[in-house]
């Protein structure tokens, strides 16, 4: 069985992506806490989820249900 690894055009969008995620999406629900807690916990949740998981599958290559 041959190892796939992403094709580099798109793991470069999913690094952007997930950079994107850390560096905006996260702070900017770290700054609506205030008016909104419940909700903002969660967006920050899934922003810290997703774009840990974007920029790890973009440095490696691999995603969900892949072998190593």
């Amino acid at each position: 069985m041959e190892n796939a690894v992403t094709r580099l055009p798109f793991r470069i969008l999913a690094g952007l992506m997930g950079a994107f995620l850390l560096l905006v999406g996260l702070p900017a629900s770290l700054l609506e806490a205030p008016t909104g807690p419940l909700q903002a916990c969660f967006f920050a949740v899934c922003c810290l989820v997703g774009g840990i998981g974007l920029a790890i599958g973009a440095y490696t290559g691999r995603w969900f249900n892949t072998r190593a």
